[in-house]
């Protein structure tokens, strides 16, 4: 919803700019019916950043995971003890092309921005006490204004599913990593050769029996009669 009244704010701006130029557009947002909309854009900004602010947290924290997992598939590959990660179970996602996910968000994006921009300017005419126009608002010299609205949405769309494709690329990175890392892991355990078990010593003969059989016996002794 912060999208969509983001956009119809931006939207708004750009045709009053686009048909009453910007002299035009200070004095219809200093000393009209549109005065309100210079403390909400305020607000808008306000949580545009602290949206942005998330964002770059998030692909931050996920930057330095990346990192981490990188080292320890490193020193998986040196055969060293790799620091294991907790097994997530693995679930393919459909992964949509990234024109399908901007089209999916574009177009209800704009919609409502047509339709609370419609609400706007009919509200604007009421508190102005003048006949509320309806659809007429996109008329006239507003001809432009539903396209004027919709460019906005499909770049607001853009924006947000270029940040999305950013973090979705980074999650698949990072579980590809620590996946291969654990893999390795498991397989070098898996081929480590068990202790040999104590094999019995074999004595040769010489050691079994002692060293008195290699020698000469002693002489008879021959007794005379």
């Amino acid at each position: 919803m912060l999208l969509a009244f983001g956009g119809v704010w931006l939207g708004h701006v750009a045709e009053h700019y686009r048909v009453e130029g910007s002299a035009g557009l200070v004095h219809e947002l200093s000393h009209s019916v549109h005065l309100y909309m210079l403390p909400l854009g305020a607000l808008l900004v306000v949580l545009a950043a602290l949206t942005g602010v998330g964002w770059v947290r998030m692909a931050a924290a996920l930057t330095q995971r990346l990192e981490r997992a990188t080292e320890g598939l490193a020193r998986a590959f040196r055969g060293a003890r790799p620091r294991l990660y907790p097994t997530v179970p693995h679930t393919a996602p459909t992964v949509s092309s990234v024109g399908g996910r901007w089209l999916a968000l574009a177009l209800p994006l704009g919609l409502a921005q047509l339709v609370l921009y419609a609400l706007q300017e009919n509200l604007e005419h009421a508190l102005s006490h003048e006949a509320m126009p309806l659809l007429g608002v996109f008329a006239g010299a507003h001809w432009a204004a539903s396209f004027v609205q919709l460019s906005v949405a499909s770049l607001v769309a853009a924006i947000v599913i270029a940040c999305r494709s950013r973090v979705a690329d980074l999650a698949r990175r990072i579980d590809a990593v620590e996946r291969l890392a654990h893999w390795l892991t498991r397989a070098r355990v898996a081929v480590l050769a068990a202790p040999a078990a104590g094999r019995l010593r074999s004595f040769t003969p010489l050691e079994r029996f002692g060293r008195h059989l290699l020698q000469r016996p002693p002489p008879l002794l021959r007794l005379s009669h």
